[in-house]
């Protein structure tokens, strides 16, 4: 062996001499190999947990930073306290209400409206009977119907009678003007009564109502046979 070959001491004896004994080149380097191993091993170790420690703190750093510039949190919520905007809303007092303008008062000079009109009409005109059959081949003729007539007018001052069609019973007709406004057959001047004539195939009679101011409307009604006729 060469001089090389490492000696491990002993314990000297009884007479005073250290003894040595020469170790084995190989085992030597084995145990020197894994105390490297584990060395390195520590090393890394600890640099791995050194990066997780300046990570957790960076995250930490991070999420502090950007809650300080939020909105503040209300202490047991997660909801942000109110902002205040620093302009106030205004009240319904704030609001100005628009001063009513006041209606012209009349003055003298002013004509008074005029009175809203009065429609002028006849609500109603009747005979009876208005329908008749006429049958004079009967060996005993049915004696001819003497008819009978009601009306009613609105706004009307006057109303005037008249045999026959027309648009104006005043100029056309009886010549009566003083037939009430409201009346019947029984208003005729004489106790005058009108017969339908068989056979006769129809027969029309008119009333013409007419107000103050000289308006006139008509109305007329027509008695029809259903017999013989001429």
């Amino acid at each position: 062996m060469s001089d090389d070959t490492p000696t491990q001491r002993f314990p000297a004896g009884d007479g005073g001499d250290t003894p040595t004994q020469r170790l084995d080149t190989g085992e030597v380097q084995e145990d020197l190999q894994e105390e490297k191993q584990k060395s390195k091993g520590l090393l890394i170790g600890l640099v791995a947990a050194g990066g997780l420690l300046l990570l957790a703190i960076a995250v930490i750093a991070f999420f502090m930073l950007n809650r300080g510039q939020g909105d503040p949190i209300v202490a047991g919520t997660d909801s942000p306290l109110p902002s205040d905007s620093g302009s106030p809303t205004p009240g319904a007092s704030e609001t100005p209400s628009e001063t009513p303008t006041p209606a012209p008062e009349p003055t003298e000079d002013d004509d008074p409206p005029p009175p809203p009109a009065q429609t002028l009409k006849i609500d109603s005109f009747k005979v009876s009977p208005s329908t008749w059959t006429c049958n004079t081949s009967a060996p005993v003729p049915v004696p001819d119907p003497q008819l009978s007539f009601s009306w009613s007018t609105s706004n009307a001052s006057h109303v005037y009678f008249a045999v026959g069609s027309t648009n104006d019973a005043e100029n056309n007709g009886m010549g009566w003007d003083n037939l009430p406004t409201d009346g019947t057959s029984s208003d005729f001047p004489g106790g005058m009564d009108f017969t339908f004539y068989c056979p006769t195939e129809s027969q029309s009679y008119t009333i013409t109502a007419k107000d103050d101011s000289g308006h006139k409307v008509s109305k007329t009604v027509t008695v029809i046979n259903n017999g013989d006729t001429q």
